[in-house]
């Protein structure tokens, strides 16, 4: 088969063309209804019964690709792993002995914080 055929909507009618293949085929929204499939014929064809089973055509990847060919693109190199995270204190008392505790904190923070 090096052809296919494409039924193409024109004015109020429909015009049926045939093309080579390989083509590019697009569909307008709501071109095709939606159809639920037969359960049976699905489940036969997973236990490989039944003419649609026998239609299809299986392929094994070597059958595709050389597979001595096949390099993995990652490589392991290791784990590195960011420090333990320092738990924060909870500052009670009015709201400025807690804006003081929180000041000396940022200030303690700040002091072990190299600046480069």
């Amino acid at each position: 088969d090096t052809k296919a055929q494409v039924v193409r909507q024109k004015g109020a009618g429909y015009v049926t063309l045939e093309v080579d293949l390989p083509a590019v085929v697009t569909l307008v929204s709501g071109a095709l209804k939606l159809r639920y499939p037969d359960g049976v014929r699905l489940i036969n064809i997973y236990k490989e019964q039944g003419e649609i089973a026998d239609a299809l055509e299986q392929w094994e990847l070597a059958d595709l690709v050389d597979t001595e060919s096949l390099v993995p693109l990652v490589e392991r190199r290791g784990r590195d792993f960011p420090p333990e995270r320092e738990l924060g204190v909870r500052a009670s008392g009015t709201l400025e002995e807690q804006a003081q505790a929180a000041a000396q904190a940022l200030q303690k923070w700040a002091g072990g914080v190299h600046h480069g």
